[in-house]
């Protein structure tokens, strides 16, 4: 449940004053992804009935302050990334002596695994209606300056309009004169047939 409120918690900078202004919601699914490899590799070295080895790499401390100095240092990940990695590897010791703990593992394995696609998936529907927002906010503007500033719009794009809308009115034209003939031929027919 820590995990949720810290997840829905936007992440700030500290180290400007508060302004009432939320940064921006850098994705970093480092630590995710080396404690879900982890995890497999455990499953299956415990199903093999051998002893998993820890990668040297991607070490698993126990506390935030080692994993900020086994990451790299161009990333600095997000809080809750850091403590919901702590927690997936507490939820089973480095020492995997039986198969009694594979369904801790395989809990750690689904719920690091889901924890990450929903922030995968949260990130890229934020994106997708921000770049719809976007559009939407381009398109008012170019109306609006269309409306209220007729002198500065681009004289190609009123001419396109205007041929739109004669093009419109032709076929309007020339459907509404087929209709007319059609009935008049058919009243044709029905006066000749009478006589």
């Amino acid at each position: 449940m820590d995990y949720l409120k810290n997840l829905q918690r936007p992440i700030t900078d500290q180290s400007i004053p508060k302004t009432g202004k939320r940064n921006e919601v850098k994705p970093q699914y480092e630590v995710h992804k080396y404690s879900i490899n982890y995890i497999s590799h455990a499953i299956f070295q415990t199903s093999r009935g051998t002893q998993p080895q820890q990668p040297a790499q991607h070490s698993c401390p126990t506390s935030s302050s080692k994993t900020q100095q086994n990451m790299p240092t161009s990333s600095n990940p997000p809080r809750y990334l850091i403590i919901s990695s702590i927690k997936a590897h507490s939820a089973y010791s480095l020492k995997l002596c039986s198969l009694k703990q594979l369904p801790q593992l395989y809990r750690a394995l689904y719920s690091s695994k889901s924890k990450l696609n929903s922030v995968r998936n949260h990130l890229f529907k934020a994106a997708k209606e921000q770049k719809n927002h976007c559009s939407t906010i381009t398109k008012i503007f170019e109306l609006c300056n269309y409306f209220a500033l007729p002198q500065h719009v681009d004289p190609s794009l009123q001419t396109s309009i205007n041929r739109k809308i004669s093009r419109i009115r032709a076929q309007h034209h020339q459907y509404c004169s087929q209709q007319r003939r059609k009935s008049k031929a058919i009243d044709g027919e029905k006066g000749s047939n009478e006589q």
